[in-house]
C-alpha cells in the first residue's frame, strides 16, 4: 500500500469512551473524504490543464468544494 495512503488512515482513529473503557473506531467517511481530497490536490498541481478539468470533475462528482 502506498505510504500516503497509510498517512491518511492513521488520521481517521478517533477513540469512542464509554463507562468501561475507550475502543478505536475507524472513521471511514473521513478516510473517503481524505481520498478524494488528495485526488483534488494531485490534478490541481499538474502540469497539464487536463489536471484543473479533473480536479472539477472530481469535486463535482463527490459534491467537493
Amino acid at each position: 500500500m502506498n505510504q500516503r495512503i497509510k498517512e491518511l488512515e492513521s488520521l481517521c482513529w478517533k477513540e469512542l469512551g464509554e463507562e468501561e473503557g475507550y475502543y478505536p473506531v475507524f472513521d471511514t467517511e473521513q478516510f473517503a473524504k481524505l481520498i478524494v481530497q488528495e485526488c483534488v490536490t494531485v490534478c490541481d498541481s499538474s502540469n497539464y490543464q487536463f489536471g484543473v478539468i479533473f480536479s472539477k470533475m472530481i469535486k463535482e462528482h463527490f459534491g467537493v468544494k
